[in-house]
């Protein structure tokens, strides 16, 4: 959001500041920023699905391909230079369309050298014209999400990453459960 933000971001690297970001990674990086970014401290990347076509169906103008891209170059980075890598994590916001893909989305993130992968709760904001429509899972199969996110946890546990859920997001599926 802020133009040309490399140098403000390097300034305060340099002041040994501890930089992270949040990012949907929806641009291909310059060589600059990704040695800017292979410098934080942590980055999250908001990631919802691995299924590439859902994916650019939910997050306008985010491609998979460019996410795993600029992930490549920010580790790439911290090689070539000896240095440890930025903390990285897939931030997902949980929907009815993506709770299927869960264990795909951990695999895949696994795969792309990430260390967690968190689950938000979804909060509902007046959709733009055009938005495809998605409910909270709370709304659709509860019980369904609730198996998902398990077999998701199973398979972090498996592959050695983090695995957590937003607060209140195991209590609205269980509000859902209790109300049906």
């Amino acid at each position: 959001m802020l133009e040309d933000w490399t140098p403000t971001a390097r300034a305060f690297l340099e002041r040994g500041l501890p930089m992270t970001i949040t990012t949907n990674m929806a641009k291909r990086f310059t060589d600059e920023e990704v040695d800017v970014l292979s410098r934080f401290r942590s980055i999250e990347v908001s990631c919802d699905t691995s299924d590439a076509h859902l994916l650019a169906r939910l997050r306008r103008g985010v491609r998979l391909e460019r996410i795993e891209d600029n992930l490549a170059r920010i580790r790439r980075a911290c090689r070539d230079d000896f240095r440890g890598e930025p903390y990285l994590q897939i931030s997902c916001t949980l929907t009815d369309l993506v709770v299927p893909g869960l264990p795909d989305l951990v695999r895949w993130a696994a795969a792309q050298g990430v260390h967690a992968v968190g689950l938000v709760n979804l909060v509902r904001h007046p959709d733009p014209p055009g938005a495809i429509a998605i409910k909270h899972p709370a709304e659709v199969d509860p019980r369904g999400a609730q198996r998902k996110i398990e077999e998701a946890r199973a398979v972090a546990g498996e592959l050695e990453i983090d695995f957590h859920t937003e607060p209140g997001l195991g209590d609205a599926l269980e509000v859902a459960l209790a109300c049906r």
